[in-house]
Order: structure tokens, then C-alpha cells, then sequence
């Protein structure tokens, strides 16, 4: 079974095995956002996932637990 996400923007789309299954647009307002996949009462695989369209975010280390806790032993 092949399943395709698309989130663009406000547009959401979902593809099985190449056929769309969903077409919608998102009214609330968020501009793309996150995608998850979960299953109940069975077990899941996922093999071969591939992500497109990455838009980088990077993450600063300032007032991160590690280097707030860093700086605290530091002082003793």
C-alpha cells in the first residue's frame, strides 16, 4: 500500500495507492503544519518513507534544559 500526503499551504490531499482519497482545504487559518500517522487496536510498519518540501527550522541552544543545567553546575 502506497499513501501520499500533500500539505501545501492550505490545501491537504491524501493519496492511496496513487488515487486521491481526499482533497480539502484547511479554513483555520495555519499555514501547512504537521502530518501523523497511528493506528488503533493493530500493530503498524512503515517502510521506505520519503519527505519532500522540507522547509528548515533551525533550533537555538539558549534557555534549552542541557545548557540551563550546564550553566547551573557551572556556578557551584
Amino acid at each position: 500500500m502506497r499513501i501520499k500526503i500533500v500539505n501545501q499551504g492550505s490545501i491537504m490531499q491524501l493519496f492511496l495507492n496513487d488515487e486521491m482519497i481526499f482533497d480539502g482545504k484547511d479554513i483555520s487559518g495555519n499555514k501547512g503544519g504537521r502530518i501523523g500517522l497511528g493506528t488503533e487496536d493493530t500493530s503498524a510498519e512503515f517502510d521506505d518513507v520519503f519527505l519532500s518540501g522540507l522547509r528548515g527550522r533551525s533550533v537555538e541552544a539558549a534557555d534549552k534544559l542541557t545548557i540551563t543545567w550546564g550553566k547551573l553546575k557551572a556556578l557551584r
